[in-house]
């Protein structure tokens, strides 16, 4: 009886959904904001430029909307064979979502050629849906003096002044894109707080960690994938092998470090990143392949 009481509030009940592509140069917080966001850690993030490859999706559920955020890689004028792959994950999310939030570096104040170019272009072609978001004011001095500034240079856009590392604005920003949600069915479960997999996040975290450990020294050109993902029903352990993939002989020697002692740094602390943030108890094997034409079957994938 109660179920089908439930049923009939939720049919009278009206959804909304909505899909915001999180966009932006290199190294301007997009992770940061969406894993703020959803209080969940889907997106890698490191000082490293360009850490994001793949957009990631995540979904917030509030009350009667969902919204998916597509944390997207960041935008270069380089058109390398790993930065063509990028660029095509971020035209294909921009062209399909209902709100775009592109993110601006709150530290840099006047505008740069670049981003001014990337501001004017992004307004003239979706104005309509064009949200700035002025980032890292936590650190920033002139954040009235920029809000002005881009204000003059795209007139009828919204701008949001935020922090997504302390959390400052974000709610403003969050109750915005619940309120201008159009009417939609959901397209995720309500617990659901990601499309990523156990074994992409996985792999995510495990990169991260490269990025982090080998720092300077790091080949751009890594990618890490989980091969294998086995749970014992009966301890409710789980063993994961994964491989990363560099394209030379000399990028597997830097992963190795001397002695192995690199490979050992990466696996001890991605061991322990998987276990936090996947709330699993798992123990992580790590292996190394060199293929030196991973990067160009990234671009022919349909992907």
């Amino acid at each position: 009886m109660l179920d089908s009481i439930r049923k009939k509030i939720m049919k009278q009940i009206k959804t909304c959904s909505a899909s915001v592509c999180i966009l932006g140069r290199p190294n301007v917080g997009k992770s940061t904001l969406l894993n703020t966001i959803l209080e969940h850690k889907v997106s890698i993030v490191t000082h490293k430029p360009h850490s994001t490859r793949c957009a990631v999706t995540g979904i917030l559920t509030k009350s009667n909307t969902q919204i998916a955020l597509i944390d997207t890689p960041g935008i270069c004028e380089k058109k390398d064979a790993m930065k063509r792959f990028m660029l095509k994950q971020t035209k294909n999310n921009v062209n399909t979502a209902d709100f775009l939030l592109l993110i601006v570096d709150g530290r840099f104040y006047p505008i740069d050629a670049t981003s001014n170019k990337l501001l004017s272009t992004m307004y003239r072609k979706f104005k309509n849906k064009l949200l700035v978001i002025i980032n890292k004011i936590d650190k920033a001095h002139n954040v009235k003096q920029l809000v002005h500034e881009i204000k003059e240079l795209l007139p009828k856009v919204l701008i949001f002044t935020i922090s997504a590392k302390t959390k400052e604005g974000i709610s403003t920003l969050i109750q915005h894109l619940l309120d201008k949600a159009p009417p939609g069915a959901w397209l995720y479960d309500k617990k659901e707080y990601t499309t990523s997999s156990y074994r992409d996040l996985a792999s995510e975290i495990t990169r991260e960690q490269v990025f982090l450990c080998l720092g300077k020294e790091l080949p751009y050109s890594i990618n890490v994938e989980t091969e294998l993902w086995e749970t014992n029903t009966c301890n409710n352990k789980t063993t994961i092998k994964q491989v990363i993939t560099v394209l030379k002989e000399s990028h597997k020697s830097i992963v190795l470090g001397e002695k192995g002692k690199k490979i050992r740094q990466i696996r001890e602390r991605a061991q322990i990143e998987i276990n936090t943030h996947l709330q699993i108890r798992a123990k992580l094997s790590l292996f190394i392949k060199v293929r030196p034409d991973w990067i160009e079957k990234l671009n022919q994938s349909p992907k």
